[in-house]
């Protein structure tokens, strides 16, 4: 898992496996990016508590290019530390096939 933290960002690098994805999301929250939700219909939720922030990016069923997709992040940040990313990317194909499903849990910066 890389980061990148951009002016209006941060573009999170994650991969397990043969399996690489990228997943931005903007500084205010308002907006960002992942492969399995066109932009056009990813909704992004925050909240924010005591010990950091939470923020779901999701997308129901839709025709994403040439397929149909669905899928979530979920990203916790800790006292201002990335400490978990969770992606699950799926595809319709005679019914709904995991795509990708990549969990880094209990991260700490080195």
């Amino acid at each position: 898992m890389r980061e990148s933290i951009k002016k209006n960002g941060v573009i999170y690098y994650v991969s397990k496996g043969n399996k690489n994805e990228v997943v931005g999301v903007t500084n205010d929250l308002t907006s960002g990016t992942f492969v399995y939700c066109d932009d056009s219909v990813l909704q992004i939720n925050s909240f924010e508590g005591k010990k950091g922030i939470g923020i779901l990016m999701s997308c129901s069923e839709h025709q994403n290019g040439h397929a149909v997709t669905r899928g979530r992040v979920d990203i916790d940040i800790m006292g201002g530390e990335l400490t978990k990313i969770a992606i699950d990317g799926q595809i319709k194909k005679l019914g709904w096939k995991q795509d990708t499903k990549i969990e880094c849990l209990n991260l700490v910066k080195k």
